[in-house]
């Protein structure tokens, strides 16, 4: 794929990175050995002095943890659950003060209460004040949409999702995660995240078991 590898990699792990490419309706996908990893050097890499994260405010804690290492105590904001007037009032203020890019950070099942993001509205939001959005899919990856294919998937809105992660921990009963997004997002993850590249490869035998 033109991408650096993590040692240990192989023909099997780029066939299954194809096979999720198909499976989370997005030209690239990159896997993680462990869902938490996953969160953290993603958000790592794409997140830079000027950005600023909106997250929802019940998002998991290994997405919170990351936005706060990511932003290093700088610029991000916390949305109240599920709201979308308060999520478009810290939107309307981060694009007022913008010197950088825009996150929206959400679950797509609330692993806590088990209610689905508002996905449709926020990705309307998200397009209105030219944000990204990254969805933590962990708890619906495998379970909700056709074929499994993920909340997105089941509320129609896959195309609108910019970064879209799923955990093999939970559904697919094994470890790490893989996100989904485009090529040329997916390629600055893997030449910037440092735990992609100083980390070995998801082992082979949870390759095969995926």
């Amino acid at each position: 794929m033109g991408f650096p590898a993590s040692p240990g990699n192989s023909d099997e792990h780029i066939e299954l990175e194809r096979r999720f490419a198909v499976f989370c309706q997005k030209p690239a996908p990159s896997y993680s050995t462990t869902a938490i990893s996953g969160c953290w050097e993603r958000l790592s890499a794409l997140v830079g002095r000027d950005d600023v994260v909106v997250i929802d405010s019940l998002s998991h804690a290994s997405m919170i943890d990351a936005t706060i290492l990511a932003s290093a105590g700088r610029r991000f904001r916390p949305y109240k659950h599920n709201d979308m007037e308060d999520l478009e009032s810290h939107l309307r203020a981060a694009q007022k003060d913008r010197k950088g890019g825009i996150l929206v950070i959400t679950e797509g099942v609330f692993g806590m209460k088990g209610n689905l993001a508002k996905l449709p509205e926020i990705c309307r939001l998200k397009e209105k004040y030219g944000a990204r959005l990254f969805v933590d899919d962990a708890h619906g990856f495998g379970v909700m949409g056709e074929g499994g294919r993920g909340t997105g998937e089941h509320l129609g809105v896959q195309a609108g999702i910019d970064l879209y992660f799923g955990t093999f921990a939970k559904a697919f009963a094994a470890i790490g995660g893989v996100t989904a997004g485009e090529r040329d997002v997916v390629e600055w993850v893997r030449y910037n995240a440092r735990t992609n590249v100083f980390a070995k490869a998801l082992p082979l035998v949870y390759v095969r078991t995926v």
